[in-house]
């Protein structure tokens, strides 16, 4: 298995990623339903704030996670936002999830940042397992979806 972040190179791999979001987050309307052509996915995958790992066998992606690199004010470090994590089903439970968020925490750390941050639904056991065996603390918080009134 090989875990690499993405560059700009990197759409088709991009592609393959979202397709295994929608798959393994049931969710096929907002991961393959909206992607961005190639061009626009190598801008965004030129970000240095925005960070894709994939975890890859035999050219296959089976496993990965977009994040966010989130520069503090208050402080000269940053914060990574790990927003998706999904593996592969036929992956799942074989430390694929693991390998990929300690890359990307070790990876976050050579990059200045203080901490890692990933989310969870309270009744997900899988991930709150996981995430529970590799964090340094917990915490509880409500998560809110605000409209910014951008679609009319």
């Amino acid at each position: 298995m090989k875990i690499r972040r993405l560059g700009k190179d990197d759409a088709a791999a991009m592609e393959e990623l979202n397709a295994l979001f929608a798959e393994v987050f049931e969710m096929p309307d907002e991961y393959v339903g909206r992607w961005l052509d190639r061009s626009a996915l190598a801008v965004r995958l030129n970000d240095p704030n925005i960070w894709v790992l994939t975890a890859e066998e035999a050219d296959r992606v089976i496993g990965g996670l977009t994040a966010y690199m989130l520069p503090k004010m208050e402080a000269p470090v940053s914060e990574l936002f790990v927003y998706d994590l999904a593996v592969a089903s036929d992956r799942q439970r074989q430390g694929v999830g693991t390998a990929i968020l300690e890359e990307a925490c070790k990876l976050a750390g050579a990059a200045g940042a203080r901490l890692a941050i990933i989310e969870a639904e309270p009744d997900d056991a899988a991930p709150l397992s996981l995430y529970r065996k590799l964090a340094t603390s917990e915490e509880i918080a409500h998560h809110f979806n605000l409209p910014t009134r951008c679609d009319g």
